[in-house]
């Protein structure tokens, strides 16, 4: 099976980067360590898009070991489709407008 391709959307794009500028403001370094945890769950849902469990409709939500982050996604023929990097503690109704 070809691998499918990783697309970021731009709102999950400044979640992330947001939060990385957060915690690198905490604690030095610990920025660069969150987005290292972010994109090893990128490359195991690239992987095994279908291990991590449905949520909303089609979406499925990845959740981060170290951080209390989650990663909502869609899986498409070619390409999986990163629609949130969401603070675990943020309400999901902020994610309903979100294709």
């Amino acid at each position: 099976m070809k691998k499918r391709r990783l697309v970021l959307r731009s709102e999950a794009r400044l979640e992330l980067e947001q939060a990385v500028t957060w915690y690198e403001a905490q604690v030095p370094d610990l920025g660069r360590q969150f987005r290292a945890e972010v994109y090893r769950t990128f490359d195991n849902i690239i992987a095994r898009p279908e291990l991590y469990p449905m949520s909303h409709g089609a979406t499925r939500k990845a959740v981060l070991r170290r951080f209390p982050y989650l990663i909502f996604y869609l899986v498409e023929t070619n390409r999986v489709v990163i629609v949130a990097v969401f603070h675990a503690k943020r309400d999901p109704a902020d994610l309903a407008g979100r294709p």
